[in-house]
């Protein structure tokens, strides 16, 4: 299974690939509009995995603020369950997202 940081790296090493292609092969311009275009979406995607890889490093780190939260609210003695249950519909929500399921 292919991991995040395998998948960047991926497209980052098709798009050099295609890239060298219409360098080593200028004379051929032919083909070369097709390699141009491979290696720009290539691009494109690594830097949009990129982003995706960011956005869960952030979602990762309001879960945990969250989380803190939750285990302080549980020890409060004024604590009643609306307020634990708010902060744990707020996890369940960001798990969803996290998870892909935006519906």
């Amino acid at each position: 299974m292919m991991t995040l940081d395998g998948a960047i790296k991926h497209a980052e090493e098709v798009a050099e690939e295609q890239e060298k292609l219409c360098k080593v092969n200028d004379s051929f311009n032919f083909s070369q509009p097709k390699w141009k275009k491979c290696a720009n979406e290539h691009r494109q995607l690594a830097e949009w995995l990129r982003e995706l890889k960011e956005s869960r490093m952030v979602l990762d780190k309001i879960r945990a603020e969250i989380m803190d939260f939750e285990e302080e609210l549980f020890h409060r003695p004024d604590t009643d369950y609306t307020d634990y249950a708010a902060v744990r519909h707020c996890v369940e929500i960001i798990d969803k997202y996290k998870a892909g399921d935006e519906e």
